[in-house]
């Protein structure tokens, strides 16, 4: 009987030991759980462009390009592109190349993302800003080194991911020109403006949108006899 009474008088004390050790271990785990507080930059090449090795600089870190990815965007870290690890936030670019090719622009990068930024033409990619670049004409002559680009998060539709993108034609030319907008859903949203005279502007946005944009370039006068972009976001 002794015993028994022992028993009974130290049980709750037991059982308030096991639940404070199990509170700690539950509070312990939640703390370790931490937001990422860096995001990815990757500047790339679709095509040999006759450039030779790119060198791209980005808040006073650089990286090499040495190969081209035709079939489409490569993943970041990927080895051959000018890769970048940093804090999420807007950052200027400049590139140049052993063979005399020249850009410059800016790109965003999320924290726990990966942000692209295709460079085109010999500047053709020149004053991006997201994660876009410019893509040519198809087999016209493409316009896209007179073309300068600035973009905003709007919120058009009441999201933080609407982008607006704005080209300027910065030649004295009249052109075509087409803004592609990747979504979120892996599609393209695409919209197209003719006769845009020198110095004006064809300004498009897209609702969900992951940042990336490409832009397409030609003369008026090309695309009256005959000439035709590719398919939207190639």
């Amino acid at each position: 009987m002794k015993t028994k009474n022992i028993f009974l008088k130290t049980m709750p004390f037991v059982l308030l030991l096991v639940l404070v050790f199990f509170t700690s271990c539950e509070r312990d785990e939640t703390e370790t759980k931490e937001s990422p507080t860096t995001g990815n930059a990757l500047f790339w090449v679709a095509s040999d462009l006759g450039c030779g090795t790119i060198n791209v600089s980005l808040n006073g870190e650089s990286g090499n390009i040495t190969k081209f990815f035709s079939s489409g965007s490569p993943d970041c870290g990927t080895i051959g592109n000018a890769n970048f690890t940093l804090p999420g936030g807007t950052y200027n670019f400049t590139a140049n190349s052993t063979g005399g090719c020249n850009w410059s622009g800016s790109i965003k990068i999320n924290n726990g993302g990966c942000s692209k930024m295709e460079l085109t033409n010999n500047g053709g990619g020149g004053n991006g800003g997201g994660n876009g670049g410019g893509n040519g004409g198809g087999s016209c002559n493409s316009m896209n080194a007179s073309i300068s680009t600035t973009y905003s998060w709007p919120k058009n539709c009441g999201n933080p991911d609407d982008l607006s993108v704005t080209a300027k034609n910065n030649s004295g030319e009249t052109l075509v020109i087409r803004i592609a907008i990747k979504k979120k859903n892996g599609t393209w949203d695409c919209g197209l403006k003719y006769g845009v005279g020198p110095n004006s502007t064809m300004t498009y946005w897209s609702c969900s949108a992951t940042g990336e944009y490409r832009i397409y370039s030609m003369k008026q006068s090309d695309n009256d006899a005959g000439c035709k972009f590719p398919a939207c976001g190639s």
